[in-house]
C-alpha cells in the first residue's frame, strides 16, 4: 500500500509538470504575461527579463529575433513583427524550473517594437521541466516524514513544504543542511532508522540517536 500511494504521489507530481502553465494564479499569469509583453517590446534579442513574482515563483522571458510575419526572415523596420521567446518558471526556489517556448507578433503596423502591443501567434507550450529533486524521490521522502508526523497526511502537499520537514527534521536529528537543494545518504539513513524505530516501538524514543519525531504542521 505505500509503495502503491508513493508511486501515485509521483504520478500527480509529474502530471502537474506536464501541464503547460496550469496551477497559476490569475495574479501570476498576469505577471507573466506582463513579463512577456516588456521583452517583445525590447530592441535586442536574447537578452533574459527576469521578475519575481512571490517567495516560490519567478520567471524569465528571453526575446529572439525580430521577424517579418510575411516574408519569416529578420527585420529591423519591417511593420508586420513576430518574435519567438523562451519562458523559464522556475518554482520553490529553484527546485523545478520549466520551461516554455512561444511566439506572438504585432497587433497592428508599426515600426518599432515597443510602437504597438503584442499578441500570441503561438501560446507558450511546455519544452521540459528540469527538477533537482526528482518527483519520485520527494514522494518518498514524503511517506517517511508524514510518518514521523512531520507533514499532514494529504496528498496535495507542495514540494516546498516536503522540503520544509525535512529541514525540520534534520534540526531535530542533528544532520547538517546541504548547501543545495538535495537529499543526502545521510538524510535517507536517519529517516529510515527512526521510522524504522519507532514502527517497532509504537513511537519515538526521545533518549534514542535521531529521536526527531512528531513535529506535525
Amino acid at each position: 500500500m505505500t509503495r502503491l500511494f508513493t508511486a501515485l504521489l509521483a504520478l500527480l507530481m509529474l502530471a502537474s509538470s506536464g501541464r503547460g502553465q496550469e496551477g497559476l494564479s490569475p495574479i501570476e499569469r498576469s505577471s507573466i504575461d506582463a513579463l512577456i509583453g516588456q521583452a517583445m517590446a525590447d530592441f535586442t534579442s536574447g537578452q533574459p527579463h527576469r521578475t519575481s513574482i512571490s517567495s516560490s515563483l519567478s520567471a524569465q522571458v528571453t526575446p529572439g529575433l525580430i521577424m517579418s510575419k510575411a516574408t519569416g526572415r529578420p527585420c529591423t523596420r519591417c511593420k508586420d513583427m513576430c518574435r519567438d521567446y523562451t519562458l523559464e518558471i522556475v518554482r520553490d526556489a529553484g527546485l523545478s524550473t520549466s520551461t516554455y517556448a512561444g511566439e506572438r507578433c504585432m497587433t497592428v503596423p508599426a515600426s518599432l517594437p515597443n510602437e504597438a502591443p503584442w499578441q500570441d501567434r503561438r501560446r507558450p507550450t511546455l519544452v521540459g521541466t528540469k527538477w533537482q529533486v526528482a518527483p519520485e524521490t520527494l514522494a518518498e521522502a514524503r511517506g517517511y516524514l508524514t510518518a514521523l508526523m512531520y507533514l499532514p497526511d494529504d496528498a496535495g502537499i507542495s514540494p516546498r513544504l516536503i522540503l520544509r520537514a525535512l529541514d525540520e527534521f534534520r534540526q531535530d536529528a542533528g544532520l547538517p543542511r546541504p548547501l543545495t537543494v538535495e537529499i543526502t545518504a545521510r538524510d535517507w539513513a536517519a529517516l529510515r532508522e527512526v521510522v524504522g524505530r519507532s514502527t517497532m516501538s509504537g513511537g519515538c524514543s526521545a533518549s534514542a540517536p535521531n529521536s526527531a519525531c512528531g513535529r506535525l504542521n
